[in-house]
Order: structure tokens, then C-alpha cells, then sequence
């Protein structure tokens, strides 16, 4: 048999019990029944179709007929969406230009989500009406500023057709994601579902990921074989002397699957409560660890204990949760330091371990010569920065100059203003998620406490995160719509503390648990 069918067996029975074990949590209060068994069906339709069809073309017109039908009927797209988001690695082929240009635009299986569930859906919301942006003006002009703006620095030192295909990017990557977030919900039991589907496509990715670890074997690997398409930056990554897998799942780098499990353990938190069968979040939340210790991936672990840290510290009772957290981490860092596994451990830590040392220190560099290279454009950068001389010290083995560093790769590229319009949406949102803890905790509502909390756990992570990796693959993607989520609770949950519907139901805890 080959590679990818074998492949695509193991993914499956992986996928099944991450559905089957998910189910009963997701299906109390989540969504119904009838709208998770659709979905869960999308998403193995969606697989087969990929590893199936031997043509990236096929896949792409099959998969994108198959999701815009179903976009349609779905009640909550944005849900469908995040439930989508990794069921198919990125793979980047460019559509044919047919004697008119060289090539319309690259197409890769996000962007395909993006004109097939978010589009129809951008222009329903704009044409309906009760769409308000409430609070989220500052947080609109900056996006559209930025995305304005890979127009405007690519048409001044590029052609016509090279920029109007970077804003078409732009608009796909950065607007859409962000505009749909940011309007489509509209109670609380809508977030609630997102934040479900969500972390349910991650947890899927978490098993395959312990899976690939454990087996040392890349499962998606074999696929862009089968669809003829071009191979990634990195295929196996190993790290540490005894040579451990960086596991990747259905990303492009395992640092890419880090970061994803750090945003859905800040989303867990909220959902841990949203439901009592406290066992399956507890099992959800033991696989996201897996899959975050699988990418061997420093920053995002880092990150994690940054949620976390935010999580704990804010919020009603949070004196009870510090002590206990402190008590929690003081018995393990306990444990780690007289086993030989936690030893063993502790050198894959940055700042304090010996393993890859030097990835922590480029990355320090890379913000000190990045600082001195914007210098010279201060305002507007330069899109092709990577040609100064100044960065030819960081070029590394694989003859790439590797920006790690999100903030200096936006500072670089669109300069000091690009990064203030980069950066104040993201403000907007810890603005926005700030404020509706605050308020759901002014008006006794643990629900939305919890929300806000998350969100802004979330966030935070994002911000530290994107500071040691590029925004690459679906980094971005992410970010962009835990911002609209953030920014579009000031719209929902304006004037009150939650949706009618909420507000009906019981509370599981107490606003200080």
C-alpha cells in the first residue's frame, strides 16, 4: 500500500476517536447533534478528497464545491470554519495565468476556506444591516490601513499585476478572516461553538502529532506526492542529541503546530467550564500537552505558560488560583529536577538549557540588526529588505536569511507605520477582551468572565509567540481571528452583560470559580 493511504488510515482512526471522544462535551452545549455530525462528515470528506484525488487541481475544485454547498446550509460558518482550518496541510500551487500574466494567484487550501466560507459570508454581513462595528472602529481602520498599504509599497516597487495580487492576498488572509470574526457571531452560544470547533481541529492535530513523535513518521508528508505538489522548507526536523522528531502534523514547520496548541489550551480555559463532563476537557486538554511537547517548539511552550499565567492571575478568586498554581508548579519542578526525564527535559527549555542554545541567541541578534536595518526606511520599510547586506551575517545553513521574528518582519517590509497598524488591532482586542471580563465580572456573569479571560489569555500568548516565529502557514490566520473575536464581543455584548440566550442559561460555577 502506499505511503499516503497508509498515511490516511492511521489520520482517520486518529480523527475518529479525537470525534467520538469529543462528542458528548461539544454536542451538551456546544452545538447540536445534527450541525456536529455534519461537520465531523465535512471534515473527513474534505481528507479523503486530499489524499484521493492524485491532483492538487482535482482536490481543490472537489474540496472548495463540497465546503461552499455546505457553507451555505451551515447556521454558524465561522464555526465551520475553525472545524476546517487543519484538516489539509497548506500546499501552495500557483493557478495558470493563460498567456495573459505569468500566474493569477498561488491557491493553497486556506485560502480556499477563505473564498468559499468566509466570502459568501463578508458579503452577506455586509449587506444585511445590524452590523454595526460598535467599538471596533480603531481596530477596522488600522486593518484596512495595512492592507492598503501591501498595495500601495508593492505598486511603487513592483508591477501592476504583483501588487494587485499582494492586496488580493491581503484581503483573503488579513480581511476576511478578521471582518467575519469580527461581525458573524452574535450570541454567546456562537462563540461557544467556535471556540469548540476550534479546539476539537486542533486536539485532532494534537494525536497526530503524538502519533508522529512516537512513531517517527510525518503522516502528511507523503501527501504532497500524491498532489504533485511542491515540497516545504523542511521535511524531518530532529532536535537534541538523541535526535526526537519535531512533530508537524498538517503544518508547515512544528513550531507552526506549538503555536497552535497554545492558542486552543487558551481557549480550553473557557471551555473547561462551559460543560460538566469535566473528564473529556481534562483528556482534551492532557492531548493539546501531547501535541505541544511532540513540536519540541520552545516558543510556543514558553507561550503556553504565558496563557496560563494570565488565565490564573485574572479574574474573581484569582489569590486561591495563584496559591494553588504556585503549589502545582513547585511539586513538579520538584519531580523534574530528581528524575532523569525531567533532567533530560530541562535542556530543551530556552534560556536555561543547552540544546539548541544558539536558535535563542540568532533570534536576539536577528531584533538587533533588524533595528539597525530599519534605520535606513524607517517610516515605510522596504519589501526587499532581504537583499541588505547588513542581514548577510544572520544567512544560515540552509543558505536563507530566516526572520523569526514577526514584528521585525512587518517593521522590515512596511516599516514604523506598517508596524503600528500591525500592532494596534491587537491592542483593540486586549482592550475589548479586558473589557468584557471586566464588565460580565461587574455584573456576576461567569460565562462571559471566563470568554473575556481566554480571549485575552489568547492574545496575550499570540503577541509573545509571534515575537520567535515569522508569520508563516496559519499563524496569521489565527491570530487574525481571535483579534476579531475579540474586538466583535464589543458588538455582541455592548450595552449588556450577555445575549438573551445566554442569560437563560444556568451558570455552571460560581463567577469566582
Amino acid at each position: 500500500m502506499p505511503e499516503h493511504l497508509r498515511a490516511l488510515v492511521v489520520i482517520t482512526a486518529l480523527a475518529v476517536a479525537v470525534f467520538w471522544f469529543a462528542k458528548p462535551a461539544i454536542c451538551e452545549r456546544a452545538m447540536s447533534p445534527e450541525s456536529w455530525k455534519v461537520r465531523r462528515n465535512l471534515w473527513f470528506a474534505c481528507v479523503f478528497t486530499a489524499f484521493l484525488a492524485h491532483d492538487f487541481w482535482i482536490f481543490i475544485v472537489l474540496a472548495g464545491a463540497i465546503l461552499l454547498v455546505a457553507a451555505k446550509k451551515d447556521e454558524n460558518p465561522l464555526a465551520l470554519y475553525c472545524l476546517m482550518l487543519f484538516a489539509v496541510p497548506t500546499f501552495t500551487l500557483q493557478i495558470p495565468g493563460f498567456g495573459v500574466v505569468n500566474f493569477l494567484f498561488d491557491m493553497h487550501y486556506v485560502r480556499l476556506l477563505s473564498l468559499v466560507i468566509l466570502l459568501p459570508l463578508a458579503l452577506k454581513l455586509r449587506a444585511a444591516n445590524g452590523t454595526s462595528a460598535g467599538r471596533t472602529r480603531l481596530a477596522d481602520l488600522c486593518v484596512l490601513l495595512y492592507i492598503f498599504m501591501t498595495f500601495v509599497m508593492r505598486a511603487v516597487d513592483d508591477s501592476l499585476t504583483s501588487s494587485l495580487r499582494e492586496c488580493f492576498y491581503a484581503v483573503t488572509d488579513i480581511g476576511l478572516p478578521y471582518y467575519v470574526a469580527s461581525r458573524a457571531l452574535r450570541s454567546f452560544e456562537e462563540y461557544r461553538a467556535v471556540a469548540a470547533s476550534f479546539v476539537t481541529a486542533v486536539a485532532i492535530m494534537a494525536a497526530i502529532a503524538a502519533f508522529e513523535a512516537s512513531r517517527f513518521w510525518l503522516l502528511y508528508n507523503a501527501l504532497r506526492y500524491s498532489l504533485d505538489a511542491p515540497p516545504p522548507m523542511v521535511l524531518y526536523l530532529t532536535r537534541g542529541a538523541g535526535g526526537l522528531l519535531r512533530a508537524k502534523a498538517s503544518t508547515i514547520q512544528p513550531i507552526v503546530l506549538g503555536y497552535q496548541m497554545m492558542v486552543a489550551i487558551g481557549l480550553l480555559t473557557f471551555l473547561r467550564y462551559e460543560s460538566q463532563r469535566t473528564r473529556t476537557l481534562w483528556l482534551a486538554g492532557l492531548c493539546l500537552v501531547a501535541g505541544l511537547i511532540a513540536s519540541l517548539s520552545r516558543g510556543p511552550w514558553v507561550g503556553t505558560a504565558v496563557v496560563l499565567l494570565v488565565v490564573i492571575a485574572l479574574g474573581p478568586g484569582k489569590g486561591k488560583r495563584v496559591v494553588w498554581s504556585a503549589a502545582a508548579m513547585g511539586a513538579c519542578l520538584f519531580v523534574l529536577s530528581i528524575s532523569p526525564f525531567g533532567q533530560a527535559f530541562v535542556e530543551y527549555l530556552p534560556f536555561v538549557g543547552s540544546v539548541e542554545a544558539e536558535n535563542v541567541d540568532y533570534r536576539f541578534r536577528l531584533w538587533e540588526v533588524s533595528l539597525e536595518v530599519a534605520r535606513q526606511n524607517p517610516w515605510f520599510g522596504d519589501i526587499y529588505f532581504i537583499r541588505n547586506p547588513m542581514l548577510e551575517p544572520l544567512r544560515q545553513g540552509q543558505d536563507i536569511i530566516d526572520v523569526t521574528n514577526s514584528y521585525a518582519q512587518v517593521l522590515l517590509t512596511y516599516g514604523g507605520i506598517g508596524l503600528v497598524l500591525f500592532v494596534v488591532p491587537f491592542v483593540c482586542a486586549l482592550r475589548a477582551a479586558r473589557w468584557l471580563q471586566l464588565e460580565a465580572i461587574a455584573k456576576g456573569d461567569a460565562h462571559l468572565e471566563r470568554l473575556g479571560r481566554a480571549l485575552l489569555a489568547s492574545l496575550v500568548g499570540i503577541m509573545f509567540t509571534i515575537a520567535t516565529v515569522s508569520s508563516i502557514d496559519t499563524i496569521p490566520t489565527v491570530y487574525w481571528v481571535v483579534i476579531g473575536l475579540s474586538v466583535g464581543a464589543t458588538r455582541v455584548f455592548y450595552g449588556e452583560a450577555r445575549s438573551v440566550q445566554s442569560r437563560e442559561a444556568p451558570s455552571l460555577v460560581s463567577p469566582a470559580s
